[in-house]
């Protein structure tokens, strides 16, 4: 199994299990987890959506060694809406999304916890944005939604430096909303889960929809630039030679 769908009270948790690869989300991975998140949709009794991993990585971001094969801006705007299917799918079961973070998010792994609602976040753990490291640019959706949640000033430097942000600094800046300890984060996030139990889900509904108004209708402005930037980025020499550089490097490693 690359993916798995579990009910644990209230929450359904949605665990990425490719520990192996660092998590890193393949075709069949973002395929089982939409097809798992469109079950939860219909699922009359959740009321949360955890997104968690197996350890020690969170998620690595696009498996390069599929994706690195597609080339030009017709491969990169493939590589974007797989991406962005997977977090429209998440999102569509109008459910509270929260992410488990375990260990360190890499690149698509932080466009994840960016699309979540809340973020706990193991103490230890980190968010490493290399998108422009790899020269591209996000590419399913995160900047809008990092602006809408640490301001602009944070999310540029973040963005524009390929930072490396520690969870201490993550909770400063308003990303992650609680720290933990290792291997907790997880409990954490179902310990949340439990306070929806006892409120009507219409309501949870609702409100979600409000809360997350502005988010959304910024990402949708931004959804075909994104597109576009995204694209043309990926078919940048640049970006094959960063692609090239890592999977010979995870072939020495034999990884």
């Amino acid at each position: 199994m690359t993916a798995t769908l579990d009910a644990r009270g209230v929450a359904r948790v949605l665990t990425v299990d490719r520990s192996a690869s660092r998590n890193a989300l393949d075709s069949r991975t973002i395929d089982a987890l939409v097809a798992h998140a469109r079950a939860v949709g219909k699922d009359r009794h959740a009321r949360a959506i955890v997104l968690a991993a197996s350890p020690p990585t969170f998620v690595a971001g696009g498996d390069l060694h599929e994706f690195g094969a597609l080339r030009g801006e017709s491969g990169g705007r493939t590589v974007a809406r797989k991406g962005k299917a997977l977090v429209a799918a998440l999102r569509a079961a109008k459910l509270p999304l929260v992410a488990a973070i375990d260990g360190p998010a890499f690149g698509g792994g932080c466009e994840l916890a960016a699309a979540c609602d809340l973020r706990f976040a193991h103490k230890d753990s980190s968010f490493h944005w290399v998108q422009n490291k790899l020269a591209v640019t996000t590419g399913w959706g995160a900047t809008a939604r990092l602006v809408a949640l640490v301001g602009p000033s944070i999310a540029a430097q973040w963005l524009l430096g390929a930072e490396s942000v520690t969870a201490s600094a993550a909770l400063e800046a308003r990303f992650v909303n609680q720290l933990c300890r290792e291997g907790t984060a997880l409990e954490a996030a179902l310990t949340w889960t439990e306070r929806l139990a006892s409120i009507d889900p219409a309501v949870t509904r609702a409100q979600l929809a409000l809360v997350r108004a502005e988010i959304d209708q910024a990402t949708a402005r931004a959804a075909a630039s994104e597109l576009r930037a995204f694209s043309a980025s990926w078919a940048l020499p640049a970006h094959e030679a960063a692609v090239a550089r890592f999977t010979a490097g995870r072939a020495r490693r034999g990884r």
